[in-house]
């Protein structure tokens, strides 16, 4: 979690502010944003506009047919053999068999399809709570980020924290910050916006830890929360 700028301030003339970090000298203050523009490229839109090539998606596998089809189809077919069999319909035994094989054979089925239908909606009900993005169950990879601003003087302060558990795309950028980045440049012209990721974990439970930690510790040293920090409230 170390600064940022200990990269580019060695010799330890920036000064601090009640909103973040400041320095006499533009240059330098604007060396250090483009270091981050560089680092996480979500602060411009170089990249908007270039068409990416699909991946290829693999062919999907065809489903097995039901059970309960399997035992409906069935008993449609030993019905007809025993109507025929029992030389048409005309004849009476050969009809209370059939249509006895026929409730037998529907009703087997009609309990397989109840069956098939509650394993489906376990299984949808483990993955859902499994992979839900903003449940504290997920066991995704999630990064921990910071948002800062630079105002036309050079002053650099930090806007918010955030966590994101989407994947980086090929050039390293993540969807959510960058998103959120470049909304920001659009609305707001009087500030350049970019991010920094400052960790990686191997859940969300642990990146929640890790964002209020930070929310906590800039209230503690500001006394007001970022600027534009709605949660997780500091503890």
């Amino acid at each position: 979690m170390d600064n940022p700028l200990k990269y580019i301030d060695p010799d330890g003339m920036w000064t601090e502010t009640a909103d973040g970090w400041s320095s006499d000298n533009a240059e330098e203050a604007q060396a250090f944003f483009k270091q981050l523009q560089s680092s996480n490229p979500g602060g411009d839109d170089k990249d908007k506009g270039k068409k990416k090539k699909p991946d290829p998606k693999p062919k999907a596998k065809e489903k097995d047919d039901p059970i309960s089809h399997k035992i409906s189809r069935g008993t449609n077919y030993f019905a007809a053999v025993t109507i025929v069999v029992g030389l048409g319909p005309e004849d009476p035994v050969a009809d209370v068999a059939a249509t006895g094989e026929e409730i037998i054979g529907q009703g087997a089925a009609g309990l397989a399809w109840l069956i098939e239908a509650g394993i489906d909606l376990y299984t949808f009900t483990a993955t859902f709570t499994r992979s839900h993005g903003n449940s504290d169950e997920n066991s995704d990879p999630q990064i921990v980020y910071e948002i800062l601003s630079m105002d036309a003087n050079g002053g650099i302060r930090t806007e918010k924290y955030g966590i994101s558990g989407r994947e980086d795309n090929q050039d390293g950028n993540n969807g959510r910050p960058a998103y959120q980045v470049n909304k920001l440049n659009k609305n707001d012209p009087t500030r350049a916006y970019s991010w920094v990721k400052l960790a990686q974990t191997d859940s969300r439970a642990s990146a929640k830890t890790i964002e209020t930690f930070l929310v906590s510790q800039y209230v503690a040293k500001f006394h007001r929360m970022p600027p534009l920090q709605i949660l997780p409230l500091p503890k």
